[in-house]
């Protein structure tokens, strides 16, 4: 208990919204920390203020809504700003909210864009953050931000420099304190082996995602990409029962833990491997349930790819109108993916599966 009574209740939401949080009750979190939000704005107080929109926005992205989390972080970001000269966010505690806040806010656009130039602009962002951080004597705090601009640079197609950027990030990160902001040390080898299958490297892959399942502290996140991705693996090398065996593991987790964010990519491993395994029935059952997965999870590029996968099983089960009615939308989706990122490989694949309407 503080001697302000005003600062205690803000406490309370957060504990309640930390606590919802930790039992994968995202909803009630994220109305809890916006309370708290409430509460703190009535303060003028910059250090709680920033603390309560940290909360709100980690239930933010969990629901998937990366846009609202977007607005969060740009507001604790002006937050900072506003308040620079206080002595509430001048020492350590101040910088830990303002550091991830720095972080999140290019994590959440990623989370939304694919263009080429907007994503070059984000290393600018970087940049200044990381010099933000030396200056404030926390350099080994840029790990976070090293880590994105790792997926930046993997996004822009320079996939050397982001393996080396990953593996600065994951050697800060090791380094880092349990109370230090930052990503967990899974999040970094997920990501390093993401870029390691990238540049051919499975091995190495296969041997940090075998790790990390290994370890039973490793978050459910972790666990599922590891699985999944040793599934894709096994699949593109013919291990067929191997790869059914740890995308079905995948998705089970993901499922249990309501972790919708990864569970679409599961799912996609998992309807590929049924379709290899001969099992087809389960396979439409499985895309059908992909589908729904991407529609709620509300973006764009998993619906595409969810689409895409239905797509081939309907065509494979000889289900021609159903095939036939989803190429429209996925034309549409395939579209918009491609003029976002310049590029124009989704329309493609579209087209190609005209074709093979056609064909037949």
């Amino acid at each position: 208990m503080s001697n302000d009574p005003a600062i205690d209740v803000i406490e309370a939401f957060i504990t309640e919204a930390r606590e919802s949080y930790k039992e994968h009750r995202w909803q009630k979190s994220a109305t809890t920390a916006a309370s708290a939000v409430q509460a703190a704005k009535t303060t003028k107080d910059p250090f709680m203020i920033l603390r309560a929109l940290y909360f709100h926005r980690r239930a933010l992205w969990m629901m998937a809504d990366f846009s609202a989390a977007l607005v969060l972080d740009t507001e604790s970001l002006a937050v900072a700003e506003q308040y620079a000269s206080s002595t509430r966010i001048g020492g350590r505690n101040g910088a830990w909210y303002i550091a991830q806040a720095r972080a999140n806010w290019v994590q959440d656009i990623l989370a939304q864009t694919s263009d080429p130039e907007k994503l070059r602009q984000l290393l600018e962002v970087i940049d200044d953050g990381e010099r933000w951080l030396v200056a404030r004597g926390f350099p080994a705090w840029r790990s976070g931000l090293l880590l994105h601009r790792s997926r930046v640079l993997s996004r822009i197609g320079e996939n050397d420099k982001a393996i080396d950027a990953a593996e600065e990030a994951l050697q800060l990160a090791e380094r880092l304190a349990d109370d230090d902001p930052s990503y967990t040390i899974g999040d970094h080898k997920v990501t390093l082996a993401g870029y390691l299958r990238t540049a051919k490297r499975e091995s190495d892959a296969a041997a940090i995602y075998q790790s990390l399942l290994d370890n039973p502290h490793s978050a459910t996140y972790e666990r599922v990409h590891s699985h999944y991705n040793l599934g894709e693996i096994a699949l593109d090398e013919g291990r067929v029962e191997d790869g059914l065996r740890h995308a079905t593991q995948a998705v089970e987790i993901a499922e249990h833990d309501e972790d919708y964010l990864v569970v679409c990519s599961a799912m996609y491993t998992l309807v590929r491997a049924l379709q290899l395994a001969k099992e087809m029935d389960k396979a439409h059952q499985a895309a059908i349930r992909y589908e729904e997965r991407a529609r709620a999870s509300r973006s764009s590029s998993k619906l595409y790819f969810a689409l895409r996968s239905r797509f081939d099983v309907e065509f494979a089960l000889g289900n021609r109108e159903q095939a036939k009615d989803m190429l429209p939308e996925l034309e549409k989706i395939a579209t918009a993916l491609d003029r976002e990122e310049g590029k124009a490989i989704k329309a493609t694949e579209v087209a190609r599966r005209y074709e093979r309407m056609a064909d037949q």
